[in-house]
């Protein structure tokens, strides 16, 4: 399994990682790695979480481990 960072999402990730370093900046960066390691923790564990049926999309949630790498926030 590969991780697909889109433009779009990694636009998202600077512009929240922009809002709260607006307050706290440290926190900013430990927020967005956070995120970024969930998301890349996939590529070793692509069954875990549960399927929230609620909604009607097949997101998964849930604890994940592994590796997470944290990509660049700029774009090329």
């Amino acid at each position: 399994m590969k991780i697909l960072w889109t433009r779009e999402s990694l636009t998202n990730l600077a512009d929240i990682e922009a809002f709260i370093s607006e307050d706290n900046p440290e926190k900013a960066i430990e927020f967005i790695d956070y995120l970024i390691k969930q998301c890349e923790r996939l590529i070793q564990n692509p069954y875990s979480g549960r399927v929230i049926r609620e909604i009607g999309l097949p997101i998964k949630v849930g604890n994940f481990t592994g590796p997470a790498p944290r990509p660049s926030l700029t774009h090329p």
